[in-house]
């Protein structure tokens, strides 16, 4: 038997009491699930081959919500390199400055960059190699994330040096930049399909090149 099958008086005078949405009003959206979304989209193919209505098609979100909630697409952008940093550069930050050994404390970082089940390569990486594609505040906030991760190389060497785990002859800076050369190079070998324990295992070789002499 179809119970409550129709809307009672007392209902009725409820809905016409009911204030309703003025038009136009926007919908609320949820910023931290399109936040998520658009890192993935990025992440696995890149902003140069995305355009933001393709972003947008993907994450389920109109234009103009992306305009009204982050200004843009450069500050979407923004965000999901704020969410790549959370997610990503600080845990790998936080496995290189470990009180393991610091060419321990390296293969803790290369396992997990070519290892992870996360998408293939480096966010950042695709960002740098899509300049055009980035504003003045994503162009910004890359620019900071990636002298974070130099300097905290640098830090995290001298104080090996300091161990005489490293080879102290070695300028901090350049031995940074090194560690970040090799670390690209190995995100971007495994996003094009190259054998990631291959990639592994020659990204630790050409790292025992800090090592003292």
């Amino acid at each position: 038997m179809r119970q409550n099958a129709g809307v009672t008086a007392d209902d009725s005078q409820q809905k016409q009491a009911a204030p309703r949405r003025a038009p136009g009003r926007p919908r609320t959206i949820d910023r931290e699930a399109i936040v998520d979304a658009a890192t993935a989209c990025y992440w696995q193919e890149g902003p140069a081959g995305l355009s933001l209505n393709e972003v947008c098609r993907r994450v389920g979100v109109a234009k103009p919500g992306v305009y009204r909630e982050f200004g843009g697409e450069d500050g979407l952008l923004a965000a999901a390199i704020d969410r790549y940093r959370a997610h990503v550069v600080v845990p790998l930050l936080d496995l290189l400055n470990s009180d393991r050994q610091f060419m321990d404390a390296l293969d803790d970082v290369l396992a997990m960059i070519t290892m992870d089940d996360g998408p293939a390569g480096c966010l950042l990486v695709e960002m740098r190699l899509a300049p055009g594609r980035l504003g003045p505040v994503s162009r910004e906030r890359l620019d900071a994330v990636r002298a974070e991760m130099l300097s905290s190389y640098a830090e995290r060497y001298a104080r090996a040096a300091a161990r005489e785990e490293t080879d102290a002859a070695i300028d901090p800076a350049f031995a940074a930049s090194y560690i970040d050369a090799q670390l690209t190079s190995a995100l971007m070998r495994v996003r094009r399909g190259d054998d990631p324990a291959t990639v592994t295992r020659q990204a630790h070789l050409a790292l025992q090149a800090l090592q003292p002499g």
